[in-house]
């Protein structure tokens, strides 16, 4: 029964660092059928990247069924700087386009204050629970495939994410 329980937790944490992404992916796709352009096709692209990205390292090192469980293939060190590089000109290409859509101009609504408010505190606090669970879950026999920093990072834009797709039908 113990096996079990780590089996489901370890893949529930992999479902929850995926989330962003897909999240990102979807409401940027929703964005770009309700009204196109260029900016929206650059998040869109940019979230694709960044999806890609994470869901490449997730099916190369799964402990489970991954092609290389070890990282001990002579092409480990190059798909790892690769993906990595996949992963950033996917959030650079997002970002830009968000923030380039988003930029200050006549009749533009910014976000309700109490909705950027809960933002920050709710990208605050889950850094710091992606602290707390690294540090208690930090076993060699519980092993993400993905390095602290991008665990820590998805966990961060998880609530920009959930913002981006919710808000998305007044934008």
């Amino acid at each position: 029964m113990g096996y079990v329980l780590v089996f489901v937790f370890y893949y529930l944490c992999v479902l929850i660092l995926l989330a962003p992404w897909w999240l990102l992916l979807f409401g940027s796709i929703k964005r770009l059928f309700r009204k196109g352009g260029r900016l929206r096709r650059l998040q869109a692209e940019g979230a694709f990247l960044a999806l890609v990205g994470t869901m490449a390292k997730w099916i190369v090192y799964d402990i489970n069924f991954g092609a290389d469980r070890l990282n001990i293939t002579e092409w480990g060190y190059w798909f790892n700087r690769g993906e990595v590089g996949i992963f950033f000109i996917g959030l650079l290409l997002f970002g830009l386009g968000y923030f380039l859509e988003r930029r200050p101009r006549p009749g533009l609504a910014s976000w309700p204050h109490p909705i950027k408010t809960v933002s920050e505190i709710a990208i605050l606090s889950c850094i710091a629970l992606g602290v707390v669970a690294h540090s208690f879950f930090n076993y060699p026999w519980f092993e993400l495939p993905w390095d602290s920093w991008r665990i820590l990072f998805s966990l961060g834009v998880l609530p920009f994410s959930i913002g981006y797709v919710m808000l998305g039908k007044k934008i």
